[in-house]
């Protein structure tokens, strides 16, 4: 359905295959193989997935799994595309955002507080 909504309004569908893009390490650009049911290759991957919500590399650099599958599936569906974004890294260096929360302080009203 998502498909079809979407061609209607002139938007381009791709679907991939995206085995192994959470075990591969984007930041050691691990070979992403397909998975095939009759093969029966072990394949072995220079990073590891640690707790919930981490993945290391070969080196000891953290990075979110979610960040690391997504960029990994990107890679899978455009390398071309991450090629450029490669020769980008290996230049200047890694790109890093720092986001910050901002918790906004709202005013409680008591409900005896309110003048009669």
């Amino acid at each position: 359905m998502l498909t079809r909504k979407l061609e209607r309004v002139g938007i381009t569908v791709v679907v991939n295959e995206e085995s192994y893009t959470s075990r591969a390490s984007f930041i050691d650009w691990d070979n992403i193989p397909t998975y095939n049911t009759n093969n029966k290759i072990n394949h072995t991957f220079s990073g590891r997935r640690i707790k919930r919500a981490w993945y290391v590399s070969k080196n000891g650099f953290k990075i979110h799994a979610d960040v690391n599958g997504a960029f990994n599936i990107g890679r899978k569906s455009n390398p071309e595309g991450f090629d450029t974004l490669l020769s980008i890294l290996r230049d200047r260096g890694c790109l890093v955002v720092h986001p910050r929360r901002i918790t906004p302080l709202f005013k409680r009203v008591h409900a005896k507080s309110k003048v009669a």
